[in-house]
């Protein structure tokens, strides 16, 4: 199978974007012009990428998400690849996210983080590396990340957390939930609900998940599982063993055995970039501005 990788740079554009004509804008194409490389992509994909509305607003089907990784990653790897051809090595920058990069949609934002990133530095390439739980602070203590970006900070004296865009939490229940026919609920009534924790995650990065910022942790009703990752979070609430939070950006790709609540009254938490105290080299100071000056997450 072989896949245009104009197509596939387009496609990463409008990921994105979401929108046909900012996008068309940005890689000097006519709407349609973009529109043909999106239709291409996708029948030599075999697969339908995004739908648009007639307003030229776009969303990811679930074959787009699944995909739009992947295409970032097809996408640097052929920029390295014809870089060392030439002999021209680039210089990379490398963004540590969390858990499985899969398990990550505000990986549509990092198209925009990197494009900002080649403004100052043209053909510097954004490295994004999945980071076990575990290993989050020692990736960063040892150097295999420049920039871990999270919603939490690490509690660790070797590291300084910038804060950055605050962003708004849904609630993510099954189908089947008494909530389910709720468009919203308060706070602390959603917060009774008995709630999903990965017993193997950090709690300071599982903590805004169960909301231990609306009601102290010994009142909350918690309900372990052994997973590690958002998918197995997500799993467990399908399972109807309990509720969960989540971005509203990670809504957009939820199985459809789940739904959302909207959450009145739930506090704004801010995503923070991560660094090594006193780690001043420019592929950390660049990242840490690229995500200061990026579009909040929804």
């Amino acid at each position: 199978m072989g896949l245009d990788l104009d197509c596939v740079e387009a496609f990463v554009a409008l990921v994105g974007e979401l929108h046909y004509r900012r996008t068309a804008s940005t890689l000097h194409l006519s709407p349609s012009a973009l529109t043909k490389r999106i239709q291409k992509l996708e029948s030599e994909l075999g697969l339908r990428l995004v739908d648009r509305t007639p307003a030229g607003v776009t969303s990811l089907t679930s074959a787009g998400a699944r995909f739009a990784p992947h295409a970032r990653t097809l996408l640097s790897e052929a920029h390295a690849a014809r870089r060392a051809a030439i002999g021209t090595p680039a210089p990379e920058f490398r963004l540590g996210l969390p858990g499985q990069l899969r398990d990550h949609p505000e990986l549509m934002h990092v198209h925009s983080l990197a494009a900002s990133v080649r403004r100052d530095i043209p053909g510097a390439v954004v490295h994004c590396i999945g980071v076990p739980f575990p290993a989050v602070t020692s990736a960063l203590l040892e150097g295999r990340v420049d920039v871990m970006w999270d919603i939490s900070s690490a509690n660790h004296p070797g590291i300084e957390a910038i804060p950055l865009h605050p962003f708004m939490r849904i609630g993510v229940i099954s189908r089947e939930h008494a909530f389910a026919d709720a468009t919203e609920i308060g706070i602390e009534e959603f917060a009774q609900q008995p709630m999903i924790y990965g017993r193997r995650v950090p709690r300071e990065w599982m903590a805004r998940f169960y909301l231990d910022d609306v009601r102290s942790v010994d009142e909350a009703q918690l309900i372990a599982m052994d997973g590690s990752n958002s998918t197995d979070v997500m799993n467990s609430v399908a399972m109807k063993t309990g509720v969960t939070v989540a971005p509203m950006v990670m809504t957009q790709a939820l199985a459809p055995f789940l739904t959302t609540v909207r959450l009145i009254g739930v506090p704004l938490i801010p995503t923070f970039a991560s660094r090594r105290r006193g780690d001043n080299r420019d592929s950390v100071l660049r990242l840490i501005h690229a995500l200061q000056i990026m579009d909040p997450i929804a």
